[in-house]
C-alpha cells in the first residue's frame, strides 16, 4: 500500500474525518490480528484435543455445533496458519483466508515477492488460482530442463570417463603388441594378435555403450515419474483445500 500523507485542514469535519480515518487502520489490524488468533487457537484446541472436554468425540463437530464453522473451513484456517507465517497472514488478512490459503501452493521463499509483485486484491479467487497454477508450472519446467541439463552432464562426464578408460585400455595393449613385436613371433601371429585386441576392445566398447544408454533410460524414466508424481501430489493437496 502507498504511503498516505494527510493534512487535516482544521476543521470540524476534518477533526471527525481523521478520528474514523484511525478507528478504520485499527479495526483492520483488529481483523487480521482476529484470522491469526482464530486459525492459532483452532489448531491448539484440533492438536491438545481439548474439545474432549467440553463434551465433542470429534473436533469436527465441535466447531460445527460450537462455533458455526464447517470442518472444511476449519482445517483452511489451521493449515493456512501452519504453512504461512503468522507475519505474513496478518499484513494480507484483506485477501480473505480462500486467497491466503492459495498462497501456502507458493514455495516459502518466492511467497512474499509474490505478493509484492501481484495486485492479489484485486483478482478474483479464481484468477489467483490460475496465476498460481501458471508459477508453479513454470517452475516444473525449470527444474525438469535444469534435470535435464544434469542428465546431460552426468551422460557427458560418463561418456569421457569411458572413453579415458578405453583409451589406457587401448595404450597397455598397444604396450603388449609392441612386446610380441620384440619377440621372436612371425609376422601373422602378430597380426593375429593384434586383431583380437581390437576386436577385445570394440567389443568392450559396444558393451560399455549399451550399458551406459540403459542406466541412462531407467534414470531419466526414475526423474520423469518422481516429477509426475510430485505434480499428482500438489493437485492432490490443492484438491482438498478446496
Amino acid at each position: 500500500m502507498e504511503n498516505l500523507i494527510i493534512k487535516p485542514n482544521g476543521t470540524p469535519e476534518s477533526t471527525e474525518a481523521m478520528a474514523v480515518y484511525f478507528s478504520i487502520e485499527n479495526a483492520k489490524k483488529q481483523a487480521a490480528d482476529a484470522m491469526v488468533e482464530l486459525s492459532r487457537n483452532l489448531k491448539t484446541m484440533r492438536d491438545k484435543k481439548l474439545y474432549i472436554s467440553l463434551g465433542f468425540d470429534k473436533f469436527e463437530v465441535y466447531v460445527e455445533k460450537a462455533h458455526g464453522i464447517k470442518q472444511r473451513q476449519a482445517y483452511t484456517y489451521i493449515k493456512t496458519f501452519e504453512d504461512l507465517s503468522p507475519k505474513l497472514m496478518a499484513d494480507n488478512a484483506d485477501l480473505g483466508i480462500t486467497k491466503l490459503s492459495l498462497l501456502c501452493q507458493v514455495s516459502a521463499i518466492d511467497r512474499e515477492d509474490f505478493v509484492e509483485e501481484n495486485d492479489l486484491g484485486g483478482m478474483t479467487v479464481e484468477e489467483v488460482k490460475a496465476l498460481i497454477e501458471e508459477k508453479n508450472g513454470l517452475h516444473q519446467q525449470i527444474s525438469l530442463m535444469e534435470a535435464a541439463a544434469g542428465d546431460e552432464k552426468i551422460i557427458k562426464d560418463a561418456q569421457t570417463k569411458e572413453i579415458e578408460r578405453l583409451k589406457k585400455e587401448l595404450a597397455e595393449k598397444n604396450s603388449t603388441i609392441a612386446d610380441l613385436s620384440a619377440a621372436p613371433l612371425t609376422m601373422d601371429a602378430v597380426s593375429v594378435e593384434a586383431e583380437m585386441i581390437e576386436e577385445a576392445v570394440a567389443a568392450e566398447r559396444a558393451r560399455a555403450e549399451k550399458e551406459m544408454e540403459s542406466k541412462i533410460k531407467e534414470a531419466v524414466k526414475d526423474e520423469q515419474k518422481k516429477a509426475k508424481a510430485k505434480l499428482d501430489k500438489q493437485k492432490e493437496d490443492f484438491e482438498k483445500q478446496q
